[in-house]
């Protein structure tokens, strides 16, 4: 385990160090027996339930989105976290996926968005790294541009959310 990052009454929400691929979060309740990891996104704020494993009660669904919603409001620490314990292995798992992009007025001043179906116009990311002190994710591209993006205002599809 890498370190907890919060509590939720009895249950323990931490980052673990052998983990994997996506980025997530493990939300343990040992009293009643279950494990439930959630998935979290550098470039969009989405979180969602990622697996589950019970050996003993199960949660209520009420539960568990109280447990997202946390993770939603602790998403910063949850990033940091997870580039501390796994960035220079698994960076934030957007390498070899496809970026789209638009120009908006606002933000950034453009909107990115890895799709799970990306556009013929999207690009290949060929790295990722994600700076916590300023909470900005650098991406390095197949057609040479690079992208600063604050992480939370940008798209992320995925089929576990």
């Amino acid at each position: 385990m890498a370190g907890t990052l919060f509590w939720i009454d009895a249950i323990q929400v931490f980052i673990a160090a052998e983990d994997h691929p996506p980025p997530h979060v493990h939300a343990v309740h040992t009293g009643e027996g279950w494990v439930a990891r959630f998935r979290f996104s550098f470039l969009s704020d989405v979180t969602g339930l990622y697996r589950f494993r019970r050996r003993g009660r199960k949660p209520t669904e009420a539960t568990l989105d109280r447990v997202a919603e946390a993770i939603m409001a602790h998403l910063p620490a949850c990033r940091e976290s997870w580039w501390t314990t796994h960035g220079s292995r698994h960076e934030i798992n957007l390498v070899n996926r496809r970026v789209e992009t638009r120009r908006i007025e606002s933000g950034d001043g453009l909107l990115a968005k890895v799709a799970l179906r990306p556009g013929k116009a999207a690009a290949g990311i060929v790295s990722a790294v994600y700076d916590q002190s300023s909470g900005r994710i650098g991406l390095t591209l197949d057609d040479g541009r690079t992208l600063a993006l604050t992480a939370g205002q940008h798209i992320e599809e995925a089929k576990e959310w």
